[in-house]
């Protein structure tokens, strides 16, 4: 299975700054960026998939098409 790479959800709350932006290269036009949820099926917050046949679509709807399996036999605690 190739890498899928995510773009993370990005979050400006009242106590954002910018040292995601600079320190950690976080890719955001907005002025202050508080977190940045990488890896997300929230539906406030979904990570999107950037590449590949799934490029443009939210990580939950991967999950929910192609099932469970996808995540490996390790995550159904989670």
């Amino acid at each position: 299975m190739p890498v899928m790479k995510l773009q993370p959800a990005c979050k400006d709350y009242l106590w954002g700054g910018k040292r995601l932006i600079t320190d950690f290269h976080k890719e955001y036009q907005g002025e202050k960026l508080a977190e940045t949820w990488e890896l997300s099926c929230h539906p406030d917050g979904e990570s999107v998939i950037t590449n590949g046949t799934w490029g443009g679509k939210n990580l939950f709807r991967y999950i929910e098409e192609q099932g469970m399996e996808v995540l490996g036999k390790n995550c159904r605690r989670f």
